[in-house]
């Protein structure tokens, strides 16, 4: 499929759908390999995740106000941190977290230019989240702290969502997700006053959830 998707590119190269479809066939191919784990796999995956980040990057280049080149970006980021993060060679956490960082801010971009867009708020939170997670792991000096505020900032985005979105069953578990990892947070600093807001957060999750249950009973994921 990449091998098909390559000629094409290289007979349309100034075509935007054929560059995408080669860079989400390179993330599909690196995931594949991540998930086997043969021996070689890992190198592998680097290679075609960093490679699908460059045709976003391109893209995104040619097409500075495409909403979707800008969210492509972020995620191809997303991935390339999110390999980083877990295979933990040297090196990989600092490059992981700048790459995280990045994400982040295309990812604000894209909301400041499209503050009505619900998927939009969504990456943000997402990518909050997922920065807020690799600090909260990593465990340096400052990095909870930091945690903390990116995990706040998620749930207000989150809270946000669902208040314009009622009826959305995808907004109402991202505020349950949201609340149930700051609590988590919380209780594993054990500051002041921490386990007492985490009970707080937790119980208000579980409510989220109940609602979203007794709203969708035949859901699996509810």
């Amino acid at each position: 499929s990449l091998e098909v998707l390559e000629r094409l590119l290289a007979a349309n190269t100034n075509s935007a759908q054929a560059a995408r479809d080669v860079s989400v066939c390179l993330e599909n191919l690196a995931d594949f390999l991540v998930s086997r784990g043969l021996p070689g796999d890992a190198e592998t995956a680097l290679g075609h995740y960093q490679r699908s980040l460059e045709v976003s990057e391109r893209l995104l280049a040619a097409n500075t106000n495409s909403a979707q080149a800008a969210r492509d970006v972020s995620v191809s980021l997303e991935k390339l941190a999110d390999f980083l993060a877990t295979r933990g060679q040297a090196g990989d956490a600092k490059t992981a977290l700048g790459h995280y960082q990045r994400s982040l801010e295309v990812s604000e971009r894209l909301l400041a230019a499209n503050t009505n867009s619900a998927q939009a708020a969504r990456d943000v939170s997402v990518s909050l989240e997922k920065l807020a997670d690799f600090l909260a792991t990593r465990g340096q000096a400052g990095d909870a702290k930091t945690a903390l505020g990116h995990y706040q900032r998620s749930l207000e985005v989150s809270e946000r969502l669902l208040a314009a979105n009622t009826n959305s069953a995808h907004a109402a578990r991202d505020v349950s997700v949201s609340l149930y990892k700051l609590a988590d947070l919380l209780a594993t600093r054990g500051q002041a006053g921490d386990a007492e807001t985490a009970l707080g957060h937790y119980q208000r999750s579980l409510e989220v959830s109940e609602r979203l249950l007794v709203a969708n009973t035949n859901s699996a994921q509810a």
